[in-house]
């Protein structure tokens, strides 16, 4: 349901929409994961500008996939080589009205 309503929101929101990415790295060892040292976290950088939420929220979806999709396979060669610290790399992607300063803009 919250779900629904957030896309109802967004919808119907003004545009232009910014298509945001978040990138984190973590380094974990057994279940205890943190920001890996040396690393600001998280790194945002834009993507790309829409004119509507919807289509911004099309691309993030298309994104996400394939970020997964690719990083998968490095994150299991890593945990593999180094099972006692495994170190992965995680993508948000994250849909904002254009409005909104970034961090990259403070």
């Amino acid at each position: 349901m919250m779900h629904v309503l957030l896309w109802v929101v967004l919808a119907q929101a003004a545009g232009p929409w910014v298509l945001m990415s978040s990138i984190t790295r973590m380094q974990c060892q057994g279940a205890a994961c943190g920001p890996l040292s040396g690393h600001p976290t998280p790194q945002r950088h834009r993507v790309q500008t829409f004119a509507t939420a919807e289509r911004c929220l099309r691309v993030r979806e298309a994104l996400r996939q394939r970020v997964d999709e690719a990083t998968a396979p490095l994150n299991a060669f890593v945990e593999a080589r180094t099972p006692a610290l495994v170190i992965q790399t995680r993508t948000m992607f994250v849909c904002e009205p254009e409005s909104e300063p970034t961090t990259e803009e403070q």
